[in-house]
């Protein structure tokens, strides 16, 4: 007998040089304050008002080198254009329910800065069947494995970029009082 694994999901992780982290917190900090509350966090959500993607050119840059090697390594066609970003900035409190991005191709999420406090990056499983066996993995005595598992944690890091196909499910746990947690949402296509 053999199982196969026919249908995996990849997500990538790439963390930046301090360079440009420092660079892009230098740039972002100060105008974080004109943001707006959009649903329960503080976002310029598509309106890209206080930032643009010249000044981001070194990240933004990152973004499709992290891009091309996916889809190098994956196969999926290579992304040409961002089309859309915004920054989101969340404190004590904030959180960003469970959605998707799925008329886009890819999704990049950046951590311009975070501490401890900061609420958990969420990923969840694409397989339906993963959600129905979860539920019952304690219940039954079952450990979580390759086949069961729903979700996967990422811990917030400064300088972090996580990108992934942008049909997957994602969300914010609650930042904890005293979070900082300030983030780069790119869709590419």
């Amino acid at each position: 007998m053999k199982i196969e694994n026919l249908f995996p999901t990849g997500i990538l992780k790439h963390k930046v040089s301090s360079e440009l982290s420092d660079h892009i917190e230098s740039i972002l900090t100060p105008r974080l304050d004109n943001l707006n509350a959009v649903g329960n966090v503080l976002s310029d959500y598509y309106e890209n008002s206080i930032v643009t993607l010249g000044e981001l050119g070194l990240l933004v840059r990152e973004i499709f080198n992290c891009q091309k090697h996916y889809s190098e390594v994956t196969q999926y066609n290579e992304a040409t254009e961002i089309s859309s970003y915004w920054i989101q900035d969340y404190k004590g409190g904030h959180d960003h329910a469970r959605h998707n991005h799925g008329r886009n191709q890819y999704s990049a999420v950046y951590w311009v800065r975070a501490n401890e406090k900061s609420g958990q990056f969420i990923i969840h499983s694409p397989n339906p069947f993963s959600t129905i066996w979860s539920e019952n993995i304690e219940s039954e005595g079952h450990r979580e494995n390759l086949y069961s598992q729903d979700h996967t944690y990422i811990t917030p890091e400064k300088g972090l970029i996580v990108l992934f196909p942008s049909y997957l499910d994602h969300e914010v746990l609650v930042g904890r009082e005293g979070c900082v947690r300030t983030t780069i949402a790119f869709n590419l296509k």
